[in-house]
């Protein structure tokens, strides 16, 4: 019964990467960068984890196709779960809304979604051996690859209903009553977006295709740097989001002490192999800079620049290790290793910098 929701949260993060490439095109205005090298910090990505909290009384920005779609919904006894909304969507989509509902005798589940005045996709999903989910899109083409394993029949509006009374005379009569609530429904989404997000970094983020497809669809131009802008800022709110989960599972799987626990907490450091290697280096360079920077900016710069290229096509752990060794005294303490969310090294920073901006061993 659960393996739909992967369907519902490839079909939500389109709609992010469009509402987050809206963004983009109205903050700068052009899809040309002004710089010769687009800046991935200036793309904004979708959370890489939402919660849904019930919302009532949803406005729809085309509310006569829905009061269609609901007034069709009553007639076929679809029970209502309820309207949710996620403060996470806020800066991407503020107004992202859902509307969920539930057949049980027919085992059907149909979501409304809304995540701006461009897009509304509205989902009727089978639940059994032979699922297959009927995404109706109301304005928007889907330009997002979906798992293959997945049967997923894209719809126009003037397609709705007809297509709907297919799919309910090839429907199994003998399929078992099932119920579905609404905090049940809640805890389906939040953990198949989650699933989404992952297998979409797993695979290497968006591919050249897909992303041609979302430019053109929002008037854009397509080059391969935006491609590499694209991926680089999705890896690093990944990232930042695993360090976080490590950061807050630390302290439970080690059994530290109060004590220990306030002298080492803002000095932890966790090093996995998601990280971009920029992060490695920042993460590093200030205590390398402490003893090393004599006050030649420039020469520094280049002395980092080799330090730099000498890390390309390195795992963040090993390159992470091998710039600690560097540190002579300074290094960063070793402190243990984790495995979940992710297998992560953990140090601990060394102390400082004090006034003078120098650092004591950790």
């Amino acid at each position: 019964m659960e393996s739909w929701h992967v369907v519902l949260a490839a079909i939500l993060l389109f709609l992010l990467v469009i509402a987050a490439f809206s963004w983009l095109i109205d903050v700068t205005g052009s899809w040309e960068p002004a710089r010769s090298e687009i800046d991935w910090r200036t793309i904004q990505v979708p959370p890489m984890r939402i919660k849904l909290q019930p919302n009532p009384g949803i406005r729809w920005l085309d509310a006569d196709f829905v009061e269609r779609v609901q007034e069709y919904l009553q007639l076929n006894r679809f029970h209502p779960l309820g309207d949710f909304s996620s403060e996470e969507m806020r800066t991407v989509s503020p107004d992202f809304r859902v509307e969920a509902f539930w057949q049980p005798q027919h085992c059907v589940l149909a979501e409304l979604q809304q995540t701006s005045a461009k897009e509304l996709f509205v989902e009727f999903t089978s639940v059994g051996e032979a699922e297959q989910t009927y995404a109706v899109v109301v304005s928007s083409p889907f330009q997002l690859d979906l798992s293959p394993k997945f049967n997923v029949r894209l719809l126009s509006k003037d397609e709705l209903y007809e297509s709907l009374e297919v799919f309910y005379q090839n429907r199994p009569t003998d399929r078992p009553f099932q119920s579905l609530d609404a905090p049940r429904y809640v805890e389906l989404f939040q953990r198949f977006y989650a699933e989404g997000i992952d297998w979409r970094i797993e695979r290497g983020g968006l591919t050249a295709d897909e992303l041609a497809r979302v430019v053109a669809f929002e008037g854009g131009t397509y080059s391969d740097e935006l491609l590499s802008a694209v991926n680089t800022a999705w890896r690093f709110k990944y990232s930042e989001f695993l360090s976080a989960n490590l950061r807050a599972s630390f302290r439970v799987e080690y059994f530290i002490s109060d004590d220990e626990w306030n002298r080492i907490r803002y000095r932890l450091v966790f090093v996995h192999h998601k990280q971009l290697l920029w992060q490695v280096f920042q993460t590093w360079e200030p205590v390398y800079a402490c003893v090393n920077n004599t006050g030649d900016n420039e020469a520094y710069a280049r002395h980092c620049d080799s330090l730099r290229s000498g890390m390309d096509g390195k795992a963040p752990r090993q390159a992470f290790a091998e710039l600690n060794e560097k540190l002579g005294q300074l290094r960063f303490k070793p402190y243990g290793q984790m495995s979940s969310p992710i297998a992560a090294d953990v140090y601990v920073h060394p102390r400082g910098p004090d006034k003078a901006g120098n650092y004591l061993p950790a």
